[in-house]
């Protein structure tokens, strides 16, 4: 799971509102990132078409709001 991934130090969030995998991050965790992201960043874009603000505003906010950040 996510959490599991975080708490094992595989994932962390970016500033950007997006995850990371750790360079020890098995395929299966990394692969799991790819989907997480994607799927963020398709709500991102919804969430920025119905404020009229970018993407990337969207993602820094939530970043805010999201833990642990990346060391």
């Amino acid at each position: 799971s996510l959490a599991q991934a975080k708490s094992q130090g595989m994932v962390c969030e970016l500033p950007t509102g997006y995850l990371a995998a750790a360079r020890k991050a098995t395929h299966e965790v990394k692969a799991m990132v790819n989907d997480i992201n994607k799927k963020r960043r398709a709500e991102y874009t919804r969430i920025a078409n119905d404020h009229k603000i970018t993407v990337e505003q969207v993602g820094k906010l939530t970043a805010q709001k999201l833990e642990p950040k990346c060391p």
